[in-house]
């Protein structure tokens, strides 16, 4: 009796490899959105928090202007923050949908 030994096909370890792939390109990108997002928002605030601070002492020309930028970076703090904690729901959607 003969024993017939059939190759591993290699189209279904293509397709492997393409779908992992794939989940490594999502994970990356929405790890770096979650990074630059994350920093972007704590660097708004603090720097919005400092130019509130420099317009309270009037070191600057015209304390009013700097007063409101100081209010827009904290402004613009929390969607970036938003925009952290969504792409933290995308990472954990994507490693639980590859399991």
């Amino acid at each position: 009796m003969k024993e017939i030994i059939l190759p591993t096909s290699t189209v279904i370890e293509k397709t492997d490899k393409q779908v992992s792939d794939k989940y490594k390109k999502r994970l990356r990108k929405w790890a770096s959105v979650l990074f630059f997002s994350v920093i972007a928002g704590i660097i708004s605030a603090v720097a919005g928090l400092v130019l509130g601070t420099f317009s309270y002492f009037v070191l600057f020309a015209n304390p009013e202007s700097v007063n409101q930028v100081g209010n827009l970076l904290i402004i613009a703090a929390f969607p970036l923050m938003m925009l952290g904690a969504h792409a933290l729901d995308k990472i954990n959607e994507i490693k639980s949908g590859k399991k």
